[in-house]
């Protein structure tokens, strides 16, 4: 069975109503939120992840929702490097979905 089926996406009303997300845009949002509900946590996923969770073809698309979430400061992105036991560089990337100001008195 794979994983995914074991999971829910909760998308709340006030993301459906409030933000006037596009359909991709608010799968994202709403599943990035649901591991970073409270500014606790962070979306460690892959592209692919999202992809397949959202129905979107490829990770280049993902990236552009991604950048058009950030551009309406709903989303932040933070990059951090390791270097690995063989030498190389590692990228990490990771996303928080950020709540609008407005949006804490209804939630």
């Amino acid at each position: 069975m794979d994983t995914r089926s074991l999971h829910n996406l909760v998308i709340p009303g006030w993301m459906v109503f409030e933000l006037h997300l596009n359909y991709s845009e608010l799968r994202i949002y709403a599943l990035i939120y649901g591991f970073s509900q409270g500014g606790q946590g962070e979306f460690y996923g892959s592209l692919q992840y999202l992809a397949d969770w959202c129905g979107l073809a490829n990770a280049s698309n993902v990236r552009r929702v991604l950048n058009s979430l950030i551009n309406k400061g709903l989303m932040r992105k933070y990059t951090d490097t390791e270097l690995t036991k063989n030498g190389h560089i590692k990228r990490k990337i990771h996303y928080q979905a950020i709540v609008p100001e407005n949006m804490w008195k209804e939630i």
